[in-house]
């Protein structure tokens, strides 16, 4: 490949990154979460997984900087999150 280089950038998550960071999580977990609805059938997967993407999109929104047990970190390429 030739032509401009790319910026590639790994830094901490920031507040401002939550929609992104979110729309990743859920698209490589959703696979998982099918499976799961497979395997389980309908009815079980509900009462234990009904609600997954809300308590992915709570997780993601308790993480801060501050805590030293929860270190995310975001990929940038050319300054767009998780893009690589």
């Amino acid at each position: 490949f030739r032509g401009e280089p790319m910026k590639l950038a790994v830094r901490p998550y920031e507040k401002r990154d939550y929609a992104r960071v979110l729309d990743i999580w859920i698209a490589a977990f959703e696979p998982i979460h099918r499976a799961f609805e497979q395997a389980l059938g309908m009815r079980i997967f509900k009462l234990q997984y009904q609600d997954w993407k809300e308590q992915y999109a709570e997780t993601l929104r308790r993480i801060s900087r501050r805590d030293p047990d929860r270190r995310v970190h975001v990929v940038e390429l050319d300054g767009a999150v998780g893009d690589v």
